[in-house]
């Protein structure tokens, strides 16, 4: 262990706590009662190596899965006797922390990402690369409380490219518009 490391029982509400240097350099919580696992501040998560790669567009996620083989993936099951399913939510504010929009949300704006899935390639020089990406977005001019329109956009990147160019939206009315940004159609094909 490099530098002091402190350890509280039932501290604030926890019930063990691991601080590094100073409190708000990284910390991890455990709440036995919530079964909770917090990881706080600068702290990042490592699954299988450092949390370290440089990934789509310059990004270092606080999460990383990182491997050598096929278990470099994540799994999200579900098991009831039920109709439903897992899922994996990518969810959007404009609330500047978490703690702000606990007390106040911002509704999000037209054309807001929302969440994407990027995929990127070793192109010899970094992982920044991205092939092809996954987007959804608001398509609403005016949202509000439980009724914001969405688009969901399919991006590639052409060859000798370095970058992916929208080629699929399906937009908020349903209409599909391939290689068209605003289809005001079912289907629109350029």
């Amino acid at each position: 262990i490099d530098g002091p490391v402190s350890v509280g029982v039932n501290d604030a509400g926890h019930d063990v706590k691991f601080f590094g240097d100073t409190a708000t350099n990284g910390y991890m919580l455990w709440d036995q009662s919530e079964d909770d696992l917090i990881l706080g501040s600068s702290s990042k998560l490592g699954i299988g190596g450092a949390p370290t790669l440089d990934v789509a567009g310059g990004t270092v996620a606080n999460s990383q899965i990182i491997g050598t083989d096929a278990g470099a993936a994540l799994t999200v099951g579900r098991f009831s006797n039920d109709s439903g399913g897992a899922s994996i939510i990518l969810a959007k504010s404009r609330a500047a922390s978490q703690s702000a929009f606990d007390s106040t949300p911002v509704i999000v704006a037209d054309n807001d990402y929302v969440g994407s899935i990027n995929f990127c390639v070793d192109d010899g020089g970094d992982l920044r690369s991205d092939v092809a990406s996954i987007r959804a977005e608001v398509d609403d001019g005016t949202p509000a409380a439980n009724e914001t329109g969405g688009a969901l956009v399919l991006s590639t990147t052409a060859v000798d490219s370095n970058g992916a160019t929208e080629r699929v939206r399906i937009d908020s009315s349903g209409n599909v518009g391939i290689g068209d940004s605003d289809p005001d159609m079912d289907v629109e094909i350029k």
